[in-house]
């Protein structure tokens, strides 16, 4: 890591991530990668640069590791189905997510 004087944050020294050199061999966009792995896009971001917004170093998780070396070996994981209530349960939680993002959106842009 090394200061960078203007920003006052650290930033890595390491020219390409080994998440961002994963994303490149596999071909996938930002968002690809993230759906993938299960991670949010923010996440996904701050792995591919190696270290949060306040300059710290960010590592994949070892679990993430794991799905990225699967991801490499070309095995394609499938979900295990859900209860039909928990599928249920699983789209009202995604539903409200949206509601508060899109509330969230408008009141920033009042």
């Amino acid at each position: 890591m090394v200061l960078n004087q203007t920003l006052g944050v650290f930033v890595s020294k390491i020219k390409k991530t080994t998440f961002a050199l994963w994303r490149d061999k596999l071909g996938l966009s930002v968002g690809e990668a993230a759906e993938m792995l299960g991670l949010s896009m923010a996440q996904t971001a701050i792995l591919l640069r190696g270290v949060d917004g306040k300059g710290r170093p960010a590592l994949p998780r070892l679990d993430t590791r794991k799905l990225m070396a699967v991801a490499l070996a070309g095995i394609e994981l499938t979900p295990v189905r859900l209860s039909d209530e928990e599928t249920a349960l699983e789209r009202d939680l995604r539903r409200k997510r949206i509601v508060t993002r899109s509330a969230t959106a408008i009141e920033a842009a009042a």
